[in-house]
């Protein structure tokens, strides 16, 4: 689930300059990013687990800065 995380908040960082705390404050942000995510893991993930986890891989240092992400 990790590496399609990564790529959903890659695409946000590069269409909506968008940082994890963006995704995770702003409603339509984060209700885009979990819609994208529940089409590759499925429907059944529940937001929260979803959001967690993106949460987890920044606190972790896996996900690239927002600022070194070019834009699309």
């Amino acid at each position: 689930m990790d590496p399609i995380l990564t790529a959903v908040y890659v695409h946000m960082a590069r269409h909506h300059n968008a940082s994890v705390d963006d995704i995770l404050v702003d409603p339509l942000l984060r209700e885009e990013f979990v819609t994208l995510c529940r089409r590759s893991v499925g429907e059944d993930v529940p937001e929260e687990k979803l959001l967690r986890r993106l949460a987890g891989l920044r606190k972790r240092s896996k996900l690239p800065r927002a600022k070194d992400i070019p834009a699309a």
